[in-house]
């Protein structure tokens, strides 16, 4: 398993920079930009932090609201329940929602990179640079809208899951009591 996943990490890597190389050649060949590699290295270094910090912005944007709601979802949770601990409950939920807004990173960040638009670095033609720059905009907010708006589904629906479990507790626990009366 270990030999697989070096040689599927080495092809994905030497298929990445084959895309590097192969963005930093269209933008020197391109007509009208004179650019030298150096300037098309710096372009290709760009996109992929303009990338990652959109990602990256958009992500962690919906973190801050979902912690907002799972806060005010484990008072709730607590105060109906005995015996839980309200911080211990947010910390270890908030502690899976930010290692699942590592994991959308990465794979946003990485489909984002290893299939590349290299149509929109070489934008800085002269002439269309406006219209074009608010094209890629538009595209991207489209993306990350809808990269964010699937993280918040699969949250929601970790989120109705977590209080299913609860609520199944919280009948269990009133039906072991004697209490059946909800």
């Amino acid at each position: 398993v270990a030999v697989l996943r070096n040689y599927l990490g080495e092809l994905l890597i030497g298929c990445y920079e084959s895309r590097r190389l192969a963005a930093r050649l269209t933008l020197t060949a391109a007509p009208g930009l004179d650019m030298t590699d150096i300037d098309a290295e710096q372009q290709v270094c760009s996109f992929e932090q303009q990338t990652m910090l959109a990602w990256l912005d958009a992500l962690w944007s919906c973190f801050l609201e979902d912690t907002g709601r799972l806060r005010s979802a484990v008072q709730i949770r607590s105060s109906g329940a005995a015996g839980l601990n309200p911080l211990e409950e947010f910390r270890r939920e908030a502690n899976a929602a930010f290692l699942a807004l590592l994991d959308n990173y990465r794979d946003a960040v990485l489909d984002k990179l290893l299939v590349p638009d290299f149509g929109i670095m070489t934008s800085l033609e002269v002439g269309g640079e406006e219209e074009e720059e608010e094209v890629r905009e538009e595209q991207e907010a489209g993306q990350l809208g809808a990269a964010a708006s699937a993280v918040l589904e699969r949250l929601q629906e970790r989120d109705k899951k977590q209080e299913e479990v609860a609520s199944t507790d919280d009948r269990s626990s009133f039906g072991g009591n004697g209490n059946g009366n909800n």
